[in-house]
């Protein structure tokens, strides 16, 4: 090893050496224990001196001088050249003024002088040998070292999991391992030696860590998102993490580059924000979309004084293709209006899905005429059937229109809030309809709403009471049954008419609770008349709800035995819509009552179908004939003929019919000429509290004195 240094390096290391000198180790343990034995070896040759110049000792001092090469050795192998010449010069700076200035013999001066010269010598060679014997182990252990860490750095780099590169300065690459080879595709040896942009996307080439030669700049570490393209041409989307490091032996810089594949990361995170922003099921924006777009649909509108128009969609007893056909048949038929509603819209118009089946269009730039046309084009998307699932779905929407001007945008929910006021108006006024917000709509709204909480604690303040109208036999003019009729009386505003609070109960889900607090009431009043020894029946109106609920025999049940009344006294009356809107289900709901023993009343006869197809099949106890079409009756001989044949079918069927609305002598001659069975209407009586009850009856046998028919007995609403 020591042939392989040159001369200059010899001599540029021994100078380094010498210049130590001058810094020695003064904090090592070991500098101070070479500086002890030469204080030692100093004192005892002085004292050899004293000793020689007293005559007690005879032989000369020059003699301990040699001792010094203990300290000599001691520091050569510790500190190698200048670890020798330290302590050899030490000792000839200490010992040099006893030879100075002390007698001695030529002899003495000689043997003392020369031995510190020889001491000198030695440590010279000496420190030299193992100066050169130092530099081999440091030489060799830097070798081990470096030879170790490569090996280290070899097994970590090749078996490394993540993708791992050396990329030299001039960006090409020198090694990689088999991760780095895995994620893009190709042979280590189709990789080095190319540059990393050779494999980098087009579009991503200018990103890299910036790299150079400049000893002066501090060394570099960062992360990229790049993409890379694949062997296979497929382009993949990595984080790179870089760190830029300096090769000390060559002076030259080289990058360290990991890779790690983040594609599928990034479709995911892609996946994610769609799904914030977009309605899983049919892909259009949703509420907090529709709130970015209405914002900078406002800043448009100030901007250029363009009208803003929100357009909000509600499909018209969607639920009941969900109960027939299934969830899944929903949601194969929200996706087909939704293909059917990108049609009619523009492009710059944000379709979205608030959730259910309620869709929203916001369209900006409309004049009155387009948006009106536009609120066509939704509405006839619902003209043509769906196919769904087999089937041909005959759907209809109803649309609230909500036109917004510059100075009148206000927040998202605020605008959905007015679309979705004038959607409550269409479809109050019927399916398929297309209402245009305005702001006394918002005023009925919140008073409806007002009124809808008042009416959920109504019944518990006990504002919620059952009035009764009387039922008239024709034929012996006497009252044979009454009508419960629930009344709301308000604290503050009276008398709440039926018509006003009753949509209302239905809307907010109260009309159950509602319906069975009328039934518990009106048995336990008839079974309070019939306590008396009055024997006349009591009828209830059953809502849509209520036909519906798989309990309402049981419900039926507890009314009547909590009040003790006979079923056979107990009348439930349904409308004719109901019933025909589905007549299974009412055919099946009254063979159930009718084999209870409770008689069945189809109201409002005349105002639907009027199919006497519907009637046989449902086959009620009374048909109670409509008031409008008695009052057409009176009227017209043609109305008046079909009242008169419809009586005679009833009774062919075994029903007994029943005309209410009764309000003049005209109208009751009417129905007593062309023998209908009973009669109701303000001309007897309007409902009135239970407490009035005997007050009525009396009034109403004054004007209509009872008859006697001997050849039947009076005719109730139980057939």
């Amino acid at each position: 090893m020591r042939g392989t240094v040159t001369p200059e390096s010899f001599i540029s290391s021994r100078r380094l050496a010498l210049g130590s000198l001058a810094h020695p180790p003064i904090r090592e343990a070991r500098f101070w224990s070479t500086q002890v034995m030469v204080v030692a070896v100093a004192l005892l040759h002085l004292s050899v001196d004293v000793l020689q110049d007293r005559g007690t000792w005879g032989v000369p001092s020059f003699i301990i001088i040699p001792f010094l090469l203990v300290p000599v050795i001691y520091g050569a192998m510790s500190y190698g050249l200048v670890g020798a010449l330290g302590p050899a010069l030490t000792g000839v700076l200490v010992l040099a003024p006893t030879e100075l200035f002390l007698e001695h013999t030529s002899l003495e001066l000689w043997g003392g002088w020369s031995n510190l010269a020889f001491v000198v010598l030695i440590a010279a060679l000496l420190g030299d040998r193992f100066e050169v014997a130092r530099e081999v182990l440091v030489e060799r252990t830097s070798r081990e070292v470096r030879a170790s860490e490569e090996r280290r750095f070899r097994l970590a780099f090749d078996n490394n999991l993540s993708a791992m590169a050396v990329v030299n300065d001039e960006g090409r690459l020198e090694r990689v391992n088999e991760a780095f080879c895995d994620l893009l595709g190709y042979s280590k040896g189709e990789l080095v030696g190319q540059a990393l942009e050779d494999v980098t996307h087009p579009g991503d080439v200018a990103m890299v860590l910036s790299r150079g030669a400049d000893p002066e700049r501090p060394l570099a570490q960062g992360r990229l998102i790049k993409r890379f393209l694949r062997s296979d041409s497929r382009a993949i989307t990595a984080e790179l993490s870089e760190s830029v490091m300096r090769d000390e032996a060559h002076g030259a810089t080289f990058s360290v580059v990991s890779l790690r594949d983040i594609t599928e990361e990034r479709l995911l995170t892609q996946r994610l924000a769609d799904l914030a922003l977009h309605d899983s099921l049919t892909g259009l924006a949703n509420r907090a979309l529709l709130r970015d777009r209405m914002v900078h649909a406002r800043a448009q509108s100030m901007r250029d004084g363009s009208r803003v128009v929100l357009y909000l969609l509600d499909l018209d007893n969607f639920k009941g293709v969900n109960d027939s056909l299934g969830h899944a048949a929903g949601d194969e038929l929200l996706v087909a209006v939704t293909r059917r509603l990108r049609a009619v819209t523009r492009d710059v118009d944000t379709l979205g899905r608030l959730g259910g089946d309620e869709f929203v269009v916001l369209a900006v730039g409309l004049d009155e005429g387009d948006s009106r046309a536009l609120a066509q084009r939704l509405l006839d998307v619902f003209a043509t059937p769906f196919p769904v699932e087999g089937h041909q779905i005959t759907q209809s929407a109803s649309i609230g229109v909500v036109m917004c001007e510059a100075s009148t945008i206000s927040s998202c929910e605020d605008s959905i809030r007015s679309a979705d006021i004038a959607l409550y108006e269409a479809k109050r006024r019927g399916r398929g309809q297309i209402v245009t917000y305005t702001p006394a709509m918002s005023s009925r709204s919140t008073e409806s709403f007002q009124l809808g909480q008042e009416l959920a604690l109504a019944a518990s303040r006990g504002q919620i009471d059952m009035h009764y109208q009387p039922i008239v036999d024709l034929r012996t003019r006497d009252v044979v049954a009454f009508e419960a009729l629930m009344r709301w009386r308000h604290p503050e505003r009276g008398m709440v008419a039926p018509d006003v609070f009753i949509p209302l109960a239905e809307e907010n889900d109260l009309i159950v609770s509602l319906g069975a607090l009328a039934l518990e009431r009106a048995a336990a009043a008839a079974a309070q008349w019939h306590a008396h020894g009055a024997t006349w029946q009591v009828g209830v109106n059953l809502s849509a709800r209520q036909m519906n609920d798989p309990g309402l025999l049981d419900l039926i049940e507890s009314a009547l035995a909590s009040s003790g009344l006979d079923a056979e006294h107990l009348v439930i009356e349904i409308t004719e819509g109901i019933a025909i809107a589905d007549i299974d289900a009412a055919i099946d709901t009254l063979n159930m009552l009718r084999r209870r023993g409770v008689s069945v009343v189809l109201d409002d006869f005349g105002t639907g179908y009027s199919s006497l197809a519907y009637v046989a099949r449902l086959r009620p106890s009374t048909i109670k004939v409509d008031r409008s079409f008695l009052h057409a009756a009176t009227a017209n001989a043609t109305d008046r003929n079909v009242l008169a044949a419809v009586v005679n079918l009833c009774r062919q069927l075994g029903m007994v019919v029943l005309a209410e609305g009764v309000e003049t002598l005209e109208e009751f001659a009417l129905v007593s000429e062309l023998d209908v069975d009973l009669a109701q209407g303000f001309l007897f009586a309007a409902a009135v509290p239970a407490s009035e009850i005997p007050r009525v009856v009396d009034e109403v046998r004054a004007q209509f004195p009872a008859r006697v028919v001997r050849e039947s007995a009076p005719r109730q609403i139980l057939a």
